[in-house]
Formats: structure tokens, C-alpha cells, sequence
């Protein structure tokens, strides 16, 4: 642990990863209650202090409270929604009145215009993509656990808890895919001095996959 060179260098993706840890294993131990307004207060108050970490952080959350209401539409379910949104406006709010930056990327995507959206989408920019994803795989292997236990679940299991893993982790992944295909910046420099933290905050919020994963083997 001491030879990890995040865990010492001040970054804030360590403490997003450990409050969506958190987070994750809460919803995993709670999930069959998720309807109980202490729960759902708890993981709101919860929410909010990772929405204050990252800008990034505020999205994977917004990825993991899609999922989870997703395969949760229920009229009491509404009170976290609006409790939710109310948390992200405060936050939004906040930020404007103290002067805090509010966009994802400073100087990335400002400029970024849909007519020019072809020069992006280009087969190089994939190849690239994907080849500092997998080099960030290996950095962090838990990443490689939590694909393989997609797979596995996926055939295997069909419970809304699986079922919310999965769609949390494709729809993380593809917000990942997303934010360095449309990059303004040199596409090679940004993934190779950001990617692998971006991987960081996403493993947190899918804890549940791995979970999910070793109760499958014990079952096996």
C-alpha cells in the first residue's frame, strides 16, 4: 500500500473512492429496505458529501442514483428524487455563491460544437481510447474483476441488485468513454494523465460488483 502513489499525493479521487464505497455497500446492505426514509436520508446525506469531492464525482452519483431508481419506480421512492435534486441545485448553488468551479473540465468542452462532432467519432480516437483503458485496467485491477463479474452476473442472475450493478458500471464506463471521445485536449496526454483516476471513482461506486461476484463463486 505504501508503494501506491495515490494514496499519499493528495488526490481527491482516493476520497471519492472511498465515500462511494461507502455509499455502495450501504445500498448493498439496505437495498431490500431502500424504501425506508432513514435509508434513503442516509444515503442522501451521503451523496452530497461525494458531490463536494469532484465534479466528476457528482456525475458518477447521478450514474448510480439513475440506476438505482431506475428498477425502483415506486411513489415512495419520489421522496429520494426530490430530495436528491434538491441536493444538487444546493450544491450548484453553493458553488456560485463561493465562486467554486461548476464545469466538468475547465477549458475542455466549452468550445465543443455538435457540427464539428464528426472530427471526434473517428476510428483513431477509439484505438487510443481503448488502449490507455486497458493499460488503466491493469493499474487497477479491480476493474478487470468488475467486468468479469458483468459478464458472469449477467448470465447467471437476474435480481434488481444485479440488474442495478450492471447498468451502473455500463452507463460509468460509457460516461468514461464519452468524456475523452469529445476531449478537446490532446487525446493521448489527457487519457494518460487522467484516465486511471477516472477508473479510481468508478470502482467505488460499483463495489457491488465484486460483492456480487463472490457470492456468485460461493454459490458455484
Amino acid at each position: 500500500i505504501f508503494k501506491n502513489n495515490y494514496i499519499f499525493n493528495g488526490y481527491q479521487e482516493v476520497l471519492v473512492f472511498s465515500y462511494a464505497t461507502i455509499l455502495s455497500c450501504f445500498f448493498i446492505q439496505f437495498h431490500k429496505n431502500i424504501y425506508d426514509k432513514k435509508n434513503i436520508f442516509l444515503m442522501a446525506m451521503t451523496f452530497f458529501i461525494i458531490f463536494w469531492l469532484k465534479n466528476e464525482a457528482l456525475i458518477f452519483s447521478t450514474i448510480f442514483f439513475i440506476s438505482i431508481t431506475f428498477f425502483n419506480i415506486n411513489k415512495r421512492f419520489i421522496f429520494f428524487g426530490f430530495l436528491f435534486i434538491f441536493l444538487i441545485l444546493l450544491r450548484v448553488l453553493l458553488y456560485k455563491i463561493f465562486g467554486l468551479e461548476n464545469n466538468f473540465q475547465s477549458g475542455n468542452y466549452e468550445n465543443f460544437l455538435i457540427t464539428d462532432i464528426d472530427k471526434y467519432i473517428t476510428l483513431e480516437r477509439f484505438l487510443i481510447i481503448f488502449k490507455h483503458s486497458i493499460i488503466a485496467f491493469f493499474k487497477i485491477p479491480v476493474i478487470i474483476v468488475m467486468i468479469i463479474s458483468v459478464f458472469l452476473i449477467n448470465h447467471h442472475k437476474k435480481d434488481t441488485l444485479s440488474k442495478i450493478a450492471i447498468l451502473n458500471f455500463t452507463l460509468g464506463i460509457s460516461f468514461i468513454f464519452c468524456a475523452y471521445l469529445f476531449s478537446s485536449f490532446p487525446i493521448s496526454f489527457h487519457l494518460s494523465v487522467s484516465i486511471d483516476r477516472m477508473f479510481i471513482q468508478l470502482s467505488g461506486f460499483n463495489i457491488a460488483l465484486v460483492v456480487l461476484l463472490i457470492n456468485y463463486l460461493k454459490l458455484k
